[in-house]
């Protein structure tokens, strides 16, 4: 069972099972269950399905396939938190309303679940040799100089060993280019 289907198989299992003749027949247990008050199984499967696919945050997608040469750097130089991001943003989710709400609600960039960024897309990049994870936010609420001002506390949110660089794709649309800091020369740029 993929993760995807998480949601979905109890969905199709309990809706499906409200209409199949005997469906009910090996597990209705009414007459020993509360006086015979119970739910068949059935209404509590669909109902657990919509509640998990509503639920349901899609995996973030990348901008641009991820070169060989990138996924060596990735394998050579990505620091822990790094990998945990694209593991973390790249799988489905349950009870979140954007990825990283926490991260950008610990940074101030999230005052209000309604004015969240949302994560668009992601890319792996090399700066200067550097291996990089670029996320990509749909921020029309919070403007780019609140996103530059938190650039480096969003660097050390990240680290140890990250950089952060913020910039503006397209109108309303930020990248915070998350860069594994190589010496301690670059870690005071």
């Amino acid at each position: 069972m993929t993760t995807n289907s998480i949601g979905f198989q109890p969905l199709k299992t309990g809706f499906f099972g409200l209409f199949e003749d005997g469906a009910r027949s090996e597990f209705d247990h009414s007459d020993r269950c509360c006086g015979g008050q119970c739910p068949p199984y059935e209404k509590t499967l669909l109902l657990g399905g919509l509640a998990l696919k509503a639920s349901e945050l899609k995996p973030t997608p990348y901008s641009q396939p991820t070169p060989e040469n990138i996924v060596a750097l990735r394998e050579q130089q990505a620091t822990d938190t790094q990998k945990q991001i694209i593991k973390d943003v790249t799988r489905y989710r349950y009870g979140q309303d954007v990825h990283l709400d926490e991260s950008l609600k610990k940074l101030g960039l999230s005052p209000t679940d309604e004015e969240a960024p949302v994560l668009t897309s992601i890319k792996e990049v090399a700066v200067d040799g550097a291996y990089t994870l670029v996320l990509a936010f749909d921020s029309p609420l919070i403007d780019l100089e609140l996103w530059q001002e938190k650039q480096d506390r969003i660097g050390r949110f990240f680290g140890p060993d990250v950089r952060a660089e913020v910039t503006e794709s397209e109108e309303d649309e930020v990248e915070v280019a998350l860069i594994k800091v190589n010496s301690t020369a670059d870690e005071h740029r």
